[in-house]
């Protein structure tokens, strides 16, 4: 059969015929090393926010162990994925199998950048724009976040890139159309978005070689080459006994692959009522945020006209088309969708608008550098339009770092790996999220712990919660519910284990053993007993913790029910340091207030759980936690008499000089230290009263001598006058002299004003002094004290 030219790339055919081959292999390595480059950069880039372990996005979980242990993934199960993730996490040794599903994703969102990078040099024939149209991809918000987890969607990415490279290589006679119809079943196997591909893709054939409809044999073939890929769905009833819930039947399993029972859910289709709602969030908070105005305006030009190329034979209309139609449709269906992220399904479109910017770069450069008056600068001119169009990535990389951050996210493997270090009784049941059922799996299916707990998910109400709480414990199972549920609607008993809160029918009539026993009397309460232990560890619960600054811990609070209580009390826990004064505090209802003391019965034992958080910069040193039950305003507060000997904060490992909290920031540099800033109570003051106020200290470098502070009263209505004030150390427990480069503390400050002191306002200026108590100057200049801040004192 001969071959058929005329739809072949005639610059590509001029190339070959008139270019030394040396030449073209130098230019083919030129784009190749270019293209690995946009490739390594992207690479550098998700290495530094990839999510360490378990956890990540919506699904993320479920997909960290189905590939590992090739069960079914939700509806339509992607299979495809399932198995090739399988290959990645057995022959990739890096990390744990989470950790691999998560770099699994970047692998592809690092070859899709480089497939962006051939489709744009395919049609723009120039390579800065191909970089240029690389890096902004790759930088897009939703393609750093979803290369950054493990979820399909950077799979879904490469593949329609893959397609789209393909058609624009049938146009210039270097693949056959069978090729592009057998990567089109794959992206089409992938994932079902891909089926509003088809448009664009026969739209495109059609307008670059219309002939095809005569040949039926090629129409046959590349119908079977779709088709072909398809047999990979075998892998559903073959593991279909892995999750038994998704399929159990033949129509089960038609609408599993075809995606009907997910598809038609009401939980997942937004009401017409709300589509223009999410027109809005599509093309204004997500569309119109990526790309800026420019970054629009680049694609309108790349679309309207195709710069630089001079193809005869081909219309372009074509291009347009596929990428048209293509972006269009697959941002459409997005429009109903539920779901909170609907930006997953725009990284296609993302990546056709990142093609057409580059197009549109070259077309705009030309423009700008033929309005150059003198034709000696051309070249600079064109240099400098360039650096200032990949400015676009740049201000990407910026904006879009923190918000797709993972790279600390260890909090869900350290919350599952606590729960199942937990004491929990034999077949429990626990209740959770689609993540908490996910979370489990992977604890059971990939780490192979406590294969006998059993998962059960409750979706999205409270009303789905109660009916799975009220099945298992029909079925006489101890049920569970995770600290992420809906609570039920029932009226229910409950204890803390842990994070999770274990639900029963009946009070619990015994004394929790292995705790630390108290006695302490709050009314109708009485508090027996406590247990610490370091919030997302695993090991039992103790008198006392060692914890870091920016650590929680988990306090359980051992309570009987002498009598039923008449109101509803909330537990407040206060971290205090060694002169009594409050560090941190909080106030909540006992269980997440789903079992209000009002309810308790007479001798009940209830454990509660509560987290106490140790602030940034708290100086390491003894910290006891106090307890009061406080109800109604009018009530008060019962306050426990016996302090918690508890807690022992240490040195943190990782500065939190950001973390801290401060009313008022005001650097001010003495010599190795930094004041960084201030916060005070703005009680009313009085003679007499006590001024309290707290100051953060960040050490510059590391302080050569001890320093301490010397704090002074200045009467500001009668001239500025001095009143005598103490002097302090720095922090109490630590000397500046231990301090080391890059440490922030936070320390608490009590001064008493005179009895005598007359009202009228008042600052507070502050001095640091040396080890021989001599004052440092201020580094700016402006003097040896600095005026912390005013206070007024009332008759």
């Amino acid at each position: 059969m001969q071959t058929d030219t005329r739809f072949a790339d005639p610059n590509m055919t001029l190339l070959a015929r008139n270019t030394d081959p040396i030449r073209v292999s130098a230019r083919l390595s030129w784009d190749w090393m270019l293209a690995f480059g946009v490739a390594a950069i992207a690479a550098l880039l998700y290495s530094r926010t990839l999510q360490p372990s378990l956890g990540g996005m919506y699904n993320s979980e479920e997909y960290q162990y189905a590939a590992y242990s090739l069960s079914l993934a939700h509806s339509t199960g992607y299979p495809l994925y399932l198995l090739l993730g399988k290959i990645w996490v057995t022959l990739i040794p890096l990390g744990d199998v989470a950790f691999r599903m998560n770099l699994f994703s970047t692998l592809w969102a690092v070859a899709a950048t480089a497939l962006t990078f051939f489709i744009t040099r395919q049609l723009a024939h120039n390579r800065a724009a191909s970089v240029l149209a690389a890096l902004v991809f790759a930088t897009n918000e939703a393609v750093w976040r979803y290369a950054s987890v493990a979820e399909v969607d950077t799979l879904t990415a490469f593949l329609a890139a893959s397609v789209f490279l393909s058609l624009f290589l049938w146009r210039a006679g270097r693949v056959r159309l069978e090729v592009c119809a057998l990567l089109y079943g794959f992206a089409l196997v992938h994932h079902r978005s891909s089926v509003f591909y088809a448009p664009g893709i026969l739209a495109f054939a059609l307008f670059t070689r219309a002939q095809i409809v005569r040949s039926p044999a090629l129409i046959v073939r590349c119908l079977l080459a779709v088709l072909l890929p398809l047999l990979i769905y075998i892998y559903v009833p073959l593991r279909a006994f892995t999750a038994p819930n998704y399929v159990y039947d033949t129509p089960s399993l038609v609408n599993y692959i075809v995606g009907l029972s997910t598809s038609s859910n009401s939980e997942f289709v937004a009401p017409p009522s709300m589509w223009l709602a999410r027109i809005d969030v599509i093309y204004h908070s997500f569309l119109w945020e990526w790309f800026t105005g420019f970054g629009i305006l680049l694609a309108l030009l790349g679309f309207v006209k195709w710069s630089r190329l001079h193809l005869p034979v081909v219309d372009n209309w074509a291009t347009r088309s596929l990428f048209g139609l293509t972006a269009l449709l697959v941002t459409l269906i997005t429009i109903p969708s539920r779901a909170a992220d609907i930006d997953r399904y725009l990284i296609v479109p993302v990546m056709i608008l990142s093609i057409l910017s580059g197009v549109g770069a070259v077309r705009l450069t030309d423009w700008l550098v033929r309005s150059v008056p003198n034709k000696n600068f051309l070249t600079s001119a064109r240099v400098l339009v360039w650096i200032a169009l990949l400015l676009l990535p740049v201000r990407a990389i910026i904006t879009n770092l923190p918000r797709v951050d993972f790279s600390q996210n260890f909090r869900t493997y350290q919350l599952w790996n606590e729960i199942f270090d937990l004491p929990i009784e034999r077949d429990a049941v626990i209740v959770g999220t689609w993540s908490d059922l996910n979370s489990i799996r992977y604890m059971q299916r990939v780490e192979g712990r406590r294969p006998d707990l059993q998962a059960a998910a409750a979706f999205i109400s409270s009303e789905a919660v109660t009916d799975q709480v009220e099945q298992n414990l029909a079925n006489h199972q101890v049920v569970y519910i995770t600290p992420g549920d809906q609570p039920p609607t029932e009226d229910y008993h409950y204890n803390a284990l842990g994070p999770l809160l274990r639900v029963s029918t009946e009070p619990t009539w015994q004394a929790a053993s292995n705790t630390t026993q108290l006695a302490e009397k709050l009314g109708e309460l009485e508090l027996v007993g406590y247990g610490l232990k370091l919030g997302l560890h695993t090991g039992a619960a103790r008198e006392t913790v060692e914890i870091e600054p920016g650590q929680t811990a988990r306090l359980t609070l051992y309570w009987r029910a002498a009598a039923t209580p008449k109101i509803d009390y909330r537990v407040r826990v206060r971290l205090v340091d060694a002169f009594g004064r409050n560090v941190w505090q909080n106030i909540e209802p006992p269980l997440r207030g789903l079992y209000p003391t009002s309810r308790w019965s007479a001798h009940e034992y209830v454990a509660d759980l509560h987290s106490v958080y140790i602030p940034p910069g708290t100086p390491p040193g003894a910290y006891q936690i106090q307890l009061a039950l406080v109800g109604a305003a009018e009530q008060g507060a019962l306050e426990a008499p016996e302090l918690l000997r508890a807690i022992r904060v240490l040195r943190a490992n990782t500065s939190l000089a950001d973390q801290i909290f401060l009313r008022q920031r005001a650097p001010v540099n003495f010599q190795a230290l930094q004041l960084m800033g201030y916060s005070k109570n703005d009680a009313p003051l009085r003679a007499g009263s006590t001024l309290d106020f707290a100051l953060a200290w960040l050490a510059r470098d590391k302080p050569p001598q001890d320093y301490s502070l010397r704090f002074r009263v200045i009467d500001r209505d009668h001239g500025g006058r001095v009143l005598p004030a103490p002097f302090a150390p720095v922090v109490n427990n630590l000397a500046t002299s231990e301090w080391r480069a890059g440490e922030a503390f936070k320390e608490y400050y009590s001064l008493a004003l005179p009895k005598d002191l007359p009202p009228g306002n008042y600052s507070l200026a502050l001095a640091v002094l040396d080890h021989a108590g001599d004052v440092i100057s201020l580094l700016d200049g402006s003097g040896e004290e600095f005026a912390l801040f005013p206070f007024t004192v009332s008759p």
